[in-house]
C-alpha cells in the first residue's frame, strides 16, 4: 500500500503507516518545513457544534479541493480535488466538469487561536487491490498501480495548529466514490 505519484514526487510522506487498506503520513515540504497554510474552497459547515471546509458551490457545479502552501519557501502543493482524486475524481473522470476553472481558494485559520499554519497528516483508503485487478481484467483494461492508488475510496486530512497544537484529526473526511 502507497501513495500516489503526485503525493510522493511533490512531497515528503513522513511517519508513514499502513493498516489494511488505510495508508497514512504527515506531509513535509521537500524544503524541510512541517508549517503550511491549509487552503480550501472558503466554504464551512457545521456538524454537530464542528466546523468543517466544505464544497464550494455555484447554481451549476460544486468543487472541493484542498492545497497546501509551505510557510518558508511558498511552494504550494495540490493534496486532493474531487474532479481528478479519488474513485470519482480518477476513475469515473468527468472530462466536462475537470476543465471547468478551480475556485479562489482561502487559508483555514485555527478554530482556538486564528492563526495560519498547521501541520498536515493524510490517510487514505483503498478499494481492495485484487477487486480493483479484477475489474480492471473484466473491462480488458491493464492493472496499472498508480492508477489503483489514485482511485482511493476516502481521504482524511487532518490538521495540528502550529501556534496553539489544537488537533482536528478529521478536518476533513470525504468519501470519493
Amino acid at each position: 500500500m502507497n501513495f500516489p505519484d503526485y503525493l510522493k514526487s511533490n512531497l515528503v510522506l513522513i511517519n508513514y503507516r499502513v493498516n489494511k487498506s488505510i495508508a497514512q503520513a504527515d506531509l513535509q515540504c521537500k524544503c524541510g518545513c512541517l508549517n503550511f497554510e491549509v487552503l480550501y474552497p472558503g466554504s464551512t459547515i457545521n456538524i454537530d457544534g464542528r466546523v468543517y471546509p466544505y464544497s464550494y458551490e455555484t447554481d451549476t457545479d460544486s468543487f472541493f479541493l484542498i492545497k497546501v502552501k509551505c510557510v518558508e519557501c511558498q511552494s504550494e502543493y495540490l493534496i486532493f480535488d474531487e474532479d481528478f482524486h479519488g474513485w470519482d475524481g480518477f476513475y469515473c473522470h468527468d472530462l466536462r466538469h475537470a476543465a471547468l476553472a478551480r475556485p479562489k481558494l482561502t487559508p483555514w485559520t485555527c478554530l482556538s487561536c486564528g492563526q495560519i499554519p498547521h501541520k498536515v497528516s493524510i490517510k487514505l483508503d483503498h478499494t481492495d487491490r485484487k477487486e480493483y485487478e479484477e475489474m480492471q481484467y473484466s473491462k480488458k483494461r491493464p492493472f496499472i498501480e498508480n492508477e489503483w492508488l489514485l482511485s482511493f475510496e476516502w481521504i482524511w486530512i487532518g490538521i495540528t495548529c502550529s501556534n496553539c497544537n489544537l488537533s482536528t484529526p478529521d478536518w476533513s473526511d470525504y468519501e470519493t466514490a
